[in-house]
């Protein structure tokens, strides 16, 4: 997860947030955008430190917020309630964010760091109150929020794994690809015969009349293009059959 996508991913869920808490107390609320932060903000002032638990799929990790512990005076919402009211708001964005159905629990007192997280700082505004709020993300949490590929904080290291020999592969026999083809003999395609195409505006679109002429980009004796489901096959001419009209191909495109 590079710095970049890592501070992008963590935007997003700080805006949600933003958003939820401006939902819960009833005011407009504002949060700057987060900077990566190396120190804890625990370690300066009066602060308190919550941890919301995140559960995305069979992944359980946190998010760690820490706040000034009055919260936001012009609101009257403790640290608590803000942390409540923020985390409410992270598992929509992170939902959003993974494409998979994330929850956000009741915070809870913080673990002890653990060495695997990241730090970020943001501005956050209500009213005429404004504070500075520190994110923890945990390690698990940061790589979701990269690529949705979850993964647990690194263990301690063990014992060295020799690499796996696999036996050398040979390609299967062209045999059965016959018998594969006639399974699908009995599907029946729409084919379709384009003598050619135009393009026209809005305004001439809306002129058309009965008797109207609309000029394609294909001169007389051209080859018509002849579609199965929607893709080129061949080219051919148009003939005769009786009282209906037919192709006759004069080409096989090879891609396919």
């Amino acid at each position: 997860m590079t710095a970049t996508m890592e501070q992008a991913a963590v935007a997003e869920l700080v805006q949600a947030a933003a958003k939820s808490l401006s939902a819960a107390l009833g005011i407009e609320a504002s949060a700057g955008v987060p900077i990566a932060s190396s120190a804890s903000a625990a370690e300066a002032g009066e602060t308190v430190a919550l941890r919301s638990p995140v559960v995305v799929g069979d992944v359980t990790s946190g998010l760690v917020m820490v706040v000034p512990a009055t919260g936001l005076a012009a609101t009257g919402a403790d640290a608590p309630q803000l942390v409540s009211a923020l985390a409410s708001g992270v598992g929509e964005g992170l939902s959003a964010l993974v494409g998979t159905p994330a929850q956000v629990g009741a915070p809870e007192p913080a673990p002890p760091s653990d060495g695997t997280e990241v730090a970020f700082e943001f501005d956050l505004a209500a009213g005429s109150e404004a504070i500075k709020i520190q994110w923890v993300v945990e390690a698990s949490l940061g790589t979701l929020m990269a690529d949705g590929d979850p993964v647990d904080p690194p263990a301690a290291e063990g014992p060295s794994v020799a690499p796996a020999t696999l036996p050398e592969l040979t390609p299967a026999p062209a045999a059965g690809r016959a018998r594969e083809l006639q399974l699908l003999a009995d599907v029946a395609m729409n084919v379709s015969v384009e003598v050619g195409r135009g393009s026209l505006q809005v305004r001439e679109l809306l002129s058309l009349v009965q008797g109207s002429i609309v000029e394609l980009d294909r001169v007389v004796g051209s080859p018509v293009d002849v579609l199965v489901n929607g893709t080129l096959v061949a080219h051919g001419d148009i003939v005769l059959v009786g009282d209906d009209l037919g192709v006759r191909i004069t080409e096989i495109v090879e891609q396919i």
